[in-house]
């Protein structure tokens, strides 16, 4: 809003200019449907009609009148299952025209910019107070959206891909959720942007229950059956995979990618600090496949996008294994997995698993048995299918094949150690 300070005298009749950005190409809040709040002692007496002054940009000047003295509050909000938006300005108004000037807040829900929050107003959009949506009609409002069901549909088909053992599945599954949850959607809601509006909004969780299924399902998902979002359902994981080429692949020294591994852990700390420092879901600010996915041309995010774009040709899905804040989420959730890759009895510990079979890395020589580090194995079902022997199953820990040869290492049953280091990456 224009200006961001605001004061005056009882009968003044202040103009603002409001901006608002959409920042995802399939926004589905029309921008007449933007709302406003304001308490009773300032009115909205006039607005212009919207000016499209940009891509995706619009802009309208509010006319607003203060009726009685005190302080005034004017409030506006964009109501959505994915993100929403809300910004406020308060109004300093005198008896006598000696207000004191007070500065706008201003404030995100949507991981927009400050410039792209306050959006712009239309009279008739003004929100009454409404009676508190009850549980049901929150769950029902949430799976209405068709995202969720992309999401949970996605999944059943990565289990039934990975029980059947029918890796070229994956990459059906990873190019629907490219297309269709990436390019389609413009990445909204993704986990990571999920993940933020929980630490902003849980005392409102009925309003954005959408963004906290969004955030749910891959972690119960990873609970139950390890991180098979990961390796079959994430758009952002199907971007590198198409990218890698492994005849260009480059080899990381060894010891160097567990090291990098532990910049998940900094960069989730570090999203998680600056969105409650900002109120905002910040990482929308520098997200490169928010650029990539809304065709935004910004120089940071757009920069990013380049480094991810040609280190994604020589090094497998570096973003998902050295920096995404969801990756590190899951890894610690992974060791709790429910059903783990593990080894049978007819392995001759031949090293094709660990050598040729991983791009995740997840395998590491071992003896009896190579070893299995559960919280990296992405599920991605290339060991399961293409074991010469057919020496590999999908099971419960407890549910392993009982005549498999003890391994060295004190995990009954199975050469799977769920927390393992691999040191030779």
């Amino acid at each position: 809003m224009k200006p961001d300070k605001a004061s005056g005298s009882v009968g003044d009749i202040i103009k603002l200019e409001v901006t608002v950005a959409l920042t995802h190409r399939n926004c589905p809040v029309p921008i007449a449907d933007t709302k406003f709040k304001l308490t009773s002692n300032i009115k909205v007496t006039e607005q212009t009609q919207w000016v499209l002054t940009g891509r995706d940009t619009y802009k309208a000047t509010l006319s607003v009148q203060l009726i009685s003295p005190g302080t005034g509050k004017l409030e506006v909000i964009r109501d959505c299952v994915k993100e929403g938006g809300y910004a406020s300005i308060t109004i300093t108004i005198g008896a006598a025209g000696a207000a004191a000037v007070q500065p706008s807040e201003s404030q995100q829900s949507s991981g927009l910019p400050a410039s792209e929050t306050e959006p712009a107003i239309e009279p008739s959009g003004q929100a009454d107070d409404e009676p508190e949506m009850s549980w049901g009609e929150a769950f029902k409002e949430a799976f209405a959206q068709p995202f969720i069901w992309a999401y949970l549909g996605l999944a059943a088909f990565a289990y039934a891909g990975l029980m059947m053992r029918k890796r070229r599945w994956r990459y059906i599954s990873l190019a629907f959720s490219m297309v269709y949850l990436g390019f389609f959607l413009g990445l909204c809601p993704c986990s990571i942007g999920a993940m933020q509006n929980f630490v902003l909004h849980l005392g409102d969780a009925k309003q954005y229950l959408a963004q906290f299924i969004v955030l749910a399902i891959p972690i119960a998902l990873t609970l139950f059956l390890g991180r098979l979002y990961c390796g079959w359902v994430c758009p952002m994981g199907a971007v590198q995979q198409f990218l890698y080429r492994k005849d260009l692949a480059i080899k990381l020294p060894d010891g160097l990618g567990v090291r990098l591994r532990k910049l998940r852990f900094v960069v989730l700390g570090g999203i998680l600090i600056a969105a409650l420092y900002t109120g905002t879901t910040a990482f929308a600010e520098i997200d490169p496949f928010k650029s990539l996915f809304n065709a935004q041309i910004a120089p940071v995010p757009t920069t990013l996008l380049a480094l991810l774009i040609i280190s994604s040709v020589f090094i497998f899905t570096p973003w998902c294994r050295f920096l995404c804040p969801m990756g590190a989420v899951l890894s610690v959730v992974a060791k709790l997995a429910r059903r783990q890759v593990a080894f049978t009895a007819e392995c001759k510990n031949c090293g094709a698993c660990a050598k040729s079979f991983c791009d995740y890395k997840a395998i590491v020589p071992g003896k009896p048995l190579p070893v299995i580090a559960q919280n990296e194995c992405a599920r991605c079902g290339e060991c399961l299918s293409r074991c010469p022997r057919g020496a590999m199953e999908y099971n419960r820990p407890e549910g392993g094949t009982s005549n498999a040869p003890a391994p060295s290492i004190p995990v009954p049953g199975l050469g799977v150690v769920p927390g393992v280091s691999l040191a030779n990456e």
